[in-house]
């Protein structure tokens, strides 16, 4: 009966709003970082923990914050603004680059409350399409849905 009840207390638990700004690409093209951020975006979307506010849903606002944070917007008080305006507990930021002969993806939940990193994950991959197959493990630990390969 216990573990019934506790079921059904997660199940009614409300979502947490998330939004995914837009990755930054380092050193890789926009249209294959574009990519990256709508699948990132799906599955933070197909979480049963949070609420992705999506695109559509944030309008003008979207590219505002694509230019806020291509233009250095690292700092805690203009990441706190920026999630602030949308109504979002948590912020989820990366960058996709290339280091040498390795692609990089490097991705962070923000708890924009306390302005500090809730996870972090990250992924490597000789070819960029490796990025794409690793995004699923790394959105399920980003999210803390799943349990991080050694």
């Amino acid at each position: 009966m216990l573990i019934l009840s506790a079921f059904f207390i997660a199940a009614s638990a409300p979502q947490a709003t998330t939004v995914v700004a837009p990755l930054r690409a380092v050193g890789v093209a926009a249209d294959t970082v574009v990519i990256l951020t709508a699948e990132l975006r799906t599955h933070v979307g197909r979480s049963k923990a949070y609420r992705l506010v999506t695109p559509e849903e944030m309008g003008a606002i979207n590219d505002e914050l694509e230019r806020q944070l291509e233009g250095g917007c690292d700092e805690a008080s203009c990441v706190a603004e920026l999630g602030g305006a949308l109504g979002a507990k948590y912020l989820i930021t990366g960058q996709v680059g290339r280091l040498g002969k390795l692609f990089t993806l490097q991705l962070k939940m923000i708890d924009i409350e306390t302005v500090a990193a809730k996870r972090t994950a990250s992924g490597h991959s000789k070819e960029i399409e490796g990025l794409l197959l690793k995004l699923p493990q790394l959105a399920g630990e980003l999210l803390g849905e799943a349990r991080p390969k050694p």
